[in-house]
């Protein structure tokens, strides 16, 4: 070996390394899931008309009405990730009013069902009016390209 020239292969330098890569991804994906979430978040948003008319719904099988005046539904509308899962979860905040409710106003909302009502002071029956699951089938078409983006960001 001549004097000066020094010159050496580390294998581990030829090889990626996992945990950048897997650290890549992670970022990737949850960059996806807060895009995705993002969109359906805004979706449902904007499929609630407001209206200042308190006596006016929607009618059943349509997003419900926002009142203008307090339009809970739409307020508390968000998203959140979920670091330990890598998942996304959608949809309003629990509503419970009145402990004589048998489940939250935004899954009574969705699924239709039997609430309390305080200004009759008796048990009435609410029609179906969803919201979410017809903001997620919008935004699908839109879903795989937030993934294929961050794979190739990656």
């Amino acid at each position: 070996m001549t004097p000066g020239l020094n010159i050496t292969f580390k294998m581990r330098d030829w090889f990626f390394n996992t945990g950048t890569v897997a650290a890549a991804v992670d970022r990737a994906t949850r960059g996806a899931l807060s895009r995705a979430g993002s969109l359906v978040m805004t979706i449902a948003r904007r499929s609630m008309r407001t209206t200042k008319n308190r006596q006016q719904h929607s009618p059943p099988g349509h997003p419900p009405r926002a009142h203008s005046d307090h339009p809970f539904v739409k307020q508390f509308l968000y998203f959140a990730l979920g670091h330990e899962r890598n998942d996304v979860v959608i949809g309003p905040e629990s509503l419970y009013r009145h402990r004589r409710m048998a489940a939250p106003v935004p899954s009574i909302l969705e699924f239709g069902g039997r609430s309390y009502s305080y200004r009759r002071k008796r048990e009435v029956t609410i029609a179906a009016r969803p919201f979410m699951g017809p903001a997620l089938e919008k935004a699908e078409p839109y879903l795989e390209r937030f993934w294929h983006r961050s794979v190739n960001a990656a």
